[in-house]
């Protein structure tokens, strides 16, 4: 079962609709926050929320957040990268490491993902 805990958070302005876009890696624009859309980028952290055009949504960048899992699924104390998705696979060399999985889990399946705030490089 996937859990939070200890979330560091930040309000940001949506850039358009994101309310289909919880617990997906986001990044920051100059138009506000938006899923991450290229596999390996970094991140500001993962949607807590719903916001829709407009709105303020809360962006978790450290602490123990849930994850959408990407194809491919995920290893419990694998890195974390985001996909074009926004959502976590196991992280490559050369590429944004965002956290560490806390929980084995399959695509499609929440997990709970230990954030390191801006990610490292690989």
């Amino acid at each position: 079962m996937a859990y939070e805990e200890t979330l560091k958070m930040i309000s940001l302005l949506a850039n358009g609709d994101q309310s289909g876009n919880q617990y997906l890696f986001m990044k920051f624009t100059a138009s506000g926050i938006e899923v991450c859309d290229t596999a390996g980028e970094d991140a500001i952290g993962v949607l807590q929320d719903k916001p829709t055009a407009g709105k303020v949504g809360a962006v978790a960048y450290s602490g123990v957040s849930k994850v959408i899992v990407g194809t491919g699924g995920i290893t419990a104390g694998a890195g974390v990268q985001t996909n074009a998705s926004g959502e976590a696979i196991a992280a490559s060399t050369g590429d944004y490491k965002l956290g560490v999985a806390l929980q084995t889990g399959a695509a499609g399946a929440i997990v709970p993902v230990l954030l390191f705030g801006a990610g490292q490089n690989n």
